[in-house]
């Protein structure tokens, strides 16, 4: 994905969705998914799979905005 356009956080069952939503180099609309489990607090997330390094800092303030913090793992 070249350009990312939105990042979207949504409540899933017992976790979080995170869309990230953007453009390939070939202008084509380009959407990722990442799982979170939330913490028993409800305040941290934990990455359920990867998060790939280059939206990291994205989703990161994706989630604080909606009140989550990132547990590095």
């Amino acid at each position: 994905m070249e350009d990312v356009e939105s990042i979207e956080v949504h409540p899933f069952g017992d976790g979080l969705i995170v869309e990230i939503i953007g453009v390939d180099e070939k202008e084509d609309i380009e959407i990722e998914s990442v799982e979170f489990d939330i913490s028993e607090d409800g305040s941290e997330v934990s990455v359920r799979g990867d998060l790939p390094s280059e939206y990291k800092e994205d989703v990161k303030t994706a989630l604080s905005r909606e009140g989550y913090s990132l547990v590095d793992t």
